[in-house]
């Protein structure tokens, strides 16, 4: 019985050997337990928000686009006034002792009187016209010559601030006349700009529109009105299309017509 006990006790041994040999086998090849795989990120994008901040970018790039082409044709504007003014001025002191003699203070008054009248309809067609308040002031301008005596540069002022309310008038007149893009506006004074680089003039507000020509860096241009971020302009050859906002610039006094 002792032997047979020690046989079993033996048997019992090795077997319990070879599991324990097996099973580290196993964890040294590694092929037998399989590690927990890792989650993949997932990256989730608000589509929403995108399409919000698209439509915001486009907006705020359609304003700075507007803002910048009211700020050309606001120097514009301060450039042909003070040009003007100054021209006036000039002519007055050449011709007012000149005309001294031959104009009559009935002639004055009603000159003057004409250039008030010319200057009330413009206001009221146009109340924003850059024109009112300069002929505004040389209307003043001839009163107070006229209450000096002065009614040869009294009708010479007044002639002058008539012909200038006239001349917005038309102007005015001119372009209700034409076909107007959806969302177009005439510049209440037409822009002197120049092309800042190689440009493509258009035949309508749009990249998909036909080229009518290519004009290259420094061409003069005219801007005569404005849709979004687009500019209808006239070359000098009198040809007319539309160039994007930033292609263009304003062109100075200094460089010929």
């Amino acid at each position: 019985m002792p032997s047979m006990r020690h046989s079993v006790s033996c048997s019992l041994l090795i077997a319990l050997g070879s599991l324990l040999t097996g099973t580290a086998c196993a964890g040294r090849g590694g092929t037998d337990i399989a590690a927990d795989p890792q989650p993949t990120p997932v990256a989730v994008i608000d589509t929403v928000l995108v399409e919000l901040e698209g439509a915001r970018l486009s907006e705020l790039e359609q304003r700075v686009a507007r803002l910048q082409l009211q700020l050309l044709e606001r120097e514009a504007q301060i450039e042909e006034l003070q040009r003007n003014r100054d021209a006036a001025v000039e002519e007055v002191v050449r011709v007012s002792a000149r005309l001294q003699t031959s104009a009559s203070r009935a002639e004055a008054a009603s000159v003057m009187a004409e250039a008030e009248i010319a200057l009330n309809e413009l206001r009221a067609v146009e109340p924003g016209a850059a024109e009112i308040e300069q002929a505004s002031g040389m209307i003043e301008q001839a009163a107070a010559a006229f209450d000096a005596g002065n009614f040869g540069g009294a009708l010479f002022v007044a002639t002058e601030a008539r012909k200038l309310s006239q001349t917005a008038e038309a102007r005015r007149r001119v372009g209700a006349d034409r076909g107007l893009q959806p969302g177009e506006a005439w510049f209440t004074t037409p822009l002197r700009l120049e092309a800042l680089r190689r440009s493509n003039i258009r035949e309508g507000p749009g990249r998909d529109r036909r080229i009518l020509l290519t004009v290259e860096a420094g061409t003069p241009l005219t801007g005569l009105s404005y849709t979004d971020d687009w500019v209808r302009v006239r070359d000098e050859n009198g040809r007319s299309g539309w160039v994007f906002y930033s292609l263009v610039g304003h062109r100075s006094r200094e460089k010929p017509d």
